[in-house]
């Protein structure tokens, strides 16, 4: 199972087009069946979102591209792998 990590940032957005925008990520992943959850928001006004399931970083890319692009704030977002280590 592949694991992910996001950070996704609005611009100039409020608490408002965050809900928003996780409630469009969360119906995203529900149609595909992969799970997402909110980790954290930091100061900087971005969110870190976890992300567990048979998935491949451009499905996440399209997922939040999807997402963000319906809050109509410009957005920027990142994502990173988690490495598994045999042991």
């Amino acid at each position: 199972m592949a694991k992910f990590k996001t950070t996704i940032q609005l611009e100039d957005a409020d608490d408002k087009d965050y809900t928003g925008f996780r409630h469009e990520l969360e119906k995203q992943s529900l149609k595909s069946k992969q799970q997402v959850t909110k980790s954290k928001t930091n100061n900087g006004g971005k969110e870190e979102y976890q992300w567990k399931g048979d998935i491949t970083i451009q499905e996440i890319a399209n997922a939040i591209f999807r997402a963000a692009t319906k809050t109509g704030k410009k957005f920027s977002f990142t994502i990173m792998k988690s490495k598994t280590v045999a042991g």
